[in-house]
């Protein structure tokens, strides 16, 4: 073989194994790699209702909170949330350039609470992250699971930086959203279901609430005025819901008469701490759902209460999300219960009790979804002393 067969060989070599780096970077991936469940779990509803204690409803149009009270399960006194951590400029959310990774870097000396759904404002596509976690104090920078919830846009908006995420005032108020965020990890999903949240607010304020800045974010729906005003209806009759008793940990709410959703959180305080961004995502939710205006009978209390007894003796699955969480997921034919457990303690951070949307198991038995075109590498990156307030994106 000549040296110049040699040159040939090699050059071919070295285009086939570029062009493949290229294919393989920029071809559509699964939106977060599969985590291997750890072990069968089994949920315990009459022990957990046993400590419950079921408040007189609140209602507001068509939306109606039976309020939960039980003792504290953690001491949550050293937790912030983070939308707190953002305000006070002591929490990183770093854009990767990645849809479905994104990155946090807690500089605060208190622990950071992410929740489930948690939407931040920025970067190149705002983001909902997935899953329930907390942030040691004076972190190193941490992959969080991300979804998109703006699928027009991956460039700079109106001034905001792509680099770093500004805020987090919002979060998702859709459980087809939320489940295909957590549990099938579908980008095409969560996408479906933002199309779906802007139509229904639309049609049920009779305007158009897609933002002209960009008309796929759904943080910029939440945002419109319109909306706040109705929401702000029902945020001023039901705020005091959390508060009227010290042991108020969670709460039960039916939307048009039918239990639509739960929590349950660890502490009191982690529900205060929570509740007006809570509130406006039930809010929000429920205007959504309010366009056809039908008559509806009141969900009774023992209807509030089956919705979580239904789990009891139910056979679920765990799986690790970081070296902090684990998820425990359970199915019933009509719901869904994700349980966030501290892998030190043992301890339910966050139970959320979701109902199914229509056709949700027919969907789950659909081809896995996939996440869009990854745009460059997505490495974590490492900080730079730039405040996450910056107004110029790096390119």
């Amino acid at each position: 073989m000549t040296q110049q067969h040699v040159w040939l060989k090699m050059l071919l070599l070295f285009t086939l194994t570029l062009c493949a780096g290229i294919l393989i970077g920029f071809s559509e991936i699964p939106a977060t790699q599969p985590r291997t469940a750890s072990k069968q779990v089994v949920y315990n509803a009459k022990a957990v209702l046993e400590q419950i204690t079921l408040q007189e409803p609140m209602r507001h149009e068509n939306l109606t909170l039976y309020m939960l009270s039980a003792p504290d399960e953690m001491d949550t006194s050293d937790v912030i949330t983070l939308e707190h951590a953002m305000e006070i400029g002591k929490l990183k959310v770093i854009e990767t350039s990645n849809v479905n990774k994104l990155a946090v870097v807690n500089e605060s000396d208190k622990t950071v609470f992410i929740h489930a759904g948690d939407i931040v404002r920025g970067g190149k596509q705002d983001r909902t992250l997935a899953h329930d976690m907390l942030i040691p104090p004076k972190s190193d920078p941490i992959p969080v699971d991300s979804f998109c919830v703006e699928s027009g846009r991956w460039a700079q908006r109106e001034g905001e930086s792509t680099s770093y995420f500004s805020r987090s005032k919002n979060m998702l108020n859709d459980n087809d959203a939320i489940l295909n965020a957590r549990l099938r990890k579908s980008q095409q999903g969560v996408w479906r279901s933002v199309k779906n949240v802007q139509s229904r607010v639309g049609a049920a304020l009779e305007t158009d609430v897609q933002a002209p800045a960009s008309l796929s974010s759904l943080q910029l729906t939440l945002e419109n005025q319109e909306l706040n005003d109705a929401a702000k209806l029902y945020a001023n009759a039901l705020r005091a819901a959390a508060t009227r008793y010290p042991d108020t940990r969670g709460f039960i709410a039916c939307i048009n008469g039918e239990v639509y959703v739960a929590h349950l959180y660890a502490s009191h305080k982690l529900l205060i701490d929570i509740w007006h961004k809570q509130l406006n995502a039930l809010a929000a939710e429920a205007i959504s759902q309010s366009a056809n205006k039908k008559e509806f009978e009141q969900a009774k209390p023992e209807a509030a209460l089956v919705f979580i007894e239904q789990f009891d003796g139910i056979k679920g699955n765990a799986e690790i999300i970081d070296k902090a969480m684990t998820l425990h997921q359970y199915h019933t034919k009509t719901a869904v219960l994700l349980e966030s457990i501290t892998q030190d303690t043992n301890a339910c951070l966050h139970a959320s009790f979701l109902l199914k949307p229509k056709h949700f198991d027919k969907a789950a038995h659909e081809p896995p979804q996939q996440m869009m075109i990854q745009r460059r590498n997505a490495t974590i990156p490492t900080p730079s002393p730039q405040s996450h307030s910056e107004q110029s994106p790096q390119q």
